[in-house]
């Protein structure tokens, strides 16, 4: 088991110039592995309205020559962000993703299969439109692993529009 976290108080977050009053951001982190298994998270909260959450997870059953193993993984944010001129900009992502894979290794190569599925939603408020609305994209991957090398095809959608807050310059 490792964890840990940092509260820091007077910045909004880790790379933030400086000290403003009112500021704050929270960076936390767990991991924990048991039994061929591996859980991870990691969160970040922020007073400009800023987080992410990330969780993660391996696990792997049977041995070195034989067996099967898989992953997933989850995030969620909504991050302000401000880019080399000052402009701040909004991004929001929700994705996760899963594969699981069947191997037998012989040391010299190894043969598997498996299969895999990445989905997300995003929205970057630097892609709105004269009305200020946003374009909200849906990406779908699919994987599938073959005599070990992984093939993939992906397409993206647009499924709606979001407002982001709008910045005064």
């Amino acid at each position: 088991f490792n964890a840990g976290f940092t509260i820091e108080v007077g910045k909004a977050s880790p790379d933030a110039v400086g000290f403003t009053a009112g500021d704050w951001y929270l960076d936390a982190y767990a991991s924990l592995s048991f039994f061929g298994f591996t859980l991870s998270g990691d969160i970040f909260l922020s007073s400009d309205g800023s987080f992410s959450l990330v969780l993660s997870g391996r696990m792997q059953l049977g041995g070195s020559f034989m067996g099967i193993r898989g992953s997933f993984s989850l995030e969620v944010s909504f991050l302000k962000n401000t880019d080399a001129w000052g402009i701040t900009y909004y991004t929001l992502f929700i994705g996760g993703s899963a594969s699981v894979e069947v191997y037998f290794d012989f040391k010299i190569f190894e043969i598997s299969i498996g299969v895999g599925l990445d989905l997300s939603v995003s929205a970057d408020s630097r892609n709105a439109d004269v009305n200020g609305d946003v374009p909200l994209r849906f990406r779908i991957t699919v994987r599938f692993k073959v005599l070990g090398s992984w093939y993939s095809r992906s397409d993206t959608f647009t499924i709606g529009t979001v407002r982001f807050p709008v910045v005064p310059y």
